[in-house]
């Protein structure tokens, strides 16, 4: 009876989303598959954020926010400004992200006083992975980026990737060791990736909490274009960070071409990224569907976490194996 008690009680899970709409919209997206299964989830944000995310969030699920007022004053920012999407230069930024490491503490208080079966948190939180194994709890991290988009980000770690060997930033190379030719040049890397810096730092601290994660819930113009053969290319030649994103535009007649070859109907590529695109459409959809792939796989991972909590409850059950103390 106790094992079927824990079995049928609900997860609890703790979804702590990066401060940027890019993350923070597909992540409570992703969240609200886990409530439309009964589960419950909380969202740890600051107030602004969790404002903004609570327009959005389905109705009906059992949704919840903890807000956690962001130390602007601390790091000088004017209150309210809590999102990278306002941040217009790097100093800004930099001002963000320091307030956001500042909200480590009292996210990490709340969640040893809470203890979920789970902590889903962008890969921005490198520290919730220590954290979640403190508290023998499972952390999933999220990636805005699809895994096409990790394999090419280990492939460029590697010693010897061709991007390395090319004598100019716009000499192309090509991926080694993956099942299609996939065509870069150096100048469409980060910065970090071509010349190692303070962020190359971090993202290794990045890559080594999620090595110690759980595991990974689920540029792209490469694998709409070369893989998938479902658009085209519109000459963006150089990678820049998004405060920089207006000193490189994207010319009108380049968006002009791309945009006749993708809709000529005359053109027989055309044609044929449109009924690729159909195609990819419907098997997405019977993917999300009950029976498919990406809903059974959803099925396995919520009875994964369910049969963690029970080991771990059978194995933490006295108060004195579940005290915590939050690292200083």
């Amino acid at each position: 009876m106790e094992m079927e008690s824990s079995a049928s009680r609900p997860l609890e899970i703790f979804v702590i989303p990066f401060l940027s709409p890019g993350h923070m919209f597909p992540l409570c997206e992703m969240a609200s598959l886990f409530t439309a299964r009964g589960h419950r989830v909380t969202i740890i944000t600051t107030p602004s954020n969790a404002a903004h995310l609570h327009k959005a969030t389905p109705r009906g699920g059992d949704f919840s926010f903890h807000a956690i007022p962001f130390p602007a004053k601390e790091v000088g920012l004017p209150e309210g400004l809590e999102n990278f999407f306002d941040a217009k230069d790097l100093d800004t930024a930099s001002k963000l992200h320091t307030g956001m490491v500042l909200l480590r503490r009292e996210m990490e208080e709340f969640i040893a006083a809470r203890r979920p079966d789970c902590v889903v948190s962008d890969m921005f939180h490198p520290w919730t992975a220590d954290t979640a194994a403190r508290l023998r709890i499972p952390r999933l991290v999220f990636h805005t980026a699809c895994m096409f988009a990790l394999c090419l980000k280990e492939a460029v770690r590697s010693p010897d990737s061709p991007h390395l060997r090319v004598k100019s930033d716009y000499e192309p190379f090509v991926f080694p060791g993956l099942p299609d030719p996939i065509t870069m040049t150096r100048s469409q890397l980060p910065d970090y990736v071509r010349t190692p810096n303070g962020y190359t730092q971090m993202m290794e601290e990045w890559r080594e909490a999620e090595l110690k994660s759980y595991g990974v819930l689920f540029y792209n113009e490469k694998l709409v274009t070369q893989v998938l053969g479902i658009g085209v290319e519109v000459g963006k030649m150089d990678w820049n960070l998004w405060v920089d994103a207006g000193k490189e535009v994207v010319k009108r007649e380049n968006v002009e071409r791309a945009i006749r070859k993708l809709m000529d109907s005359g053109d027989l590529a055309a044609e044929t990224r449109r009924q690729k695109a159909k195609e990819l459409g419907e098997k997405a959809r019977r993917a999300v569907e009950e029976g498919g792939s990406s809903h059974r796989n959803l099925t396995l991972l919520i009875e994964e976490l369910k049969q963690l909590r029970e080991e771990r409850e059978k194995l933490l059950g006295s108060p004195e194996a579940l005290s915590y103390t939050a690292p200083t």
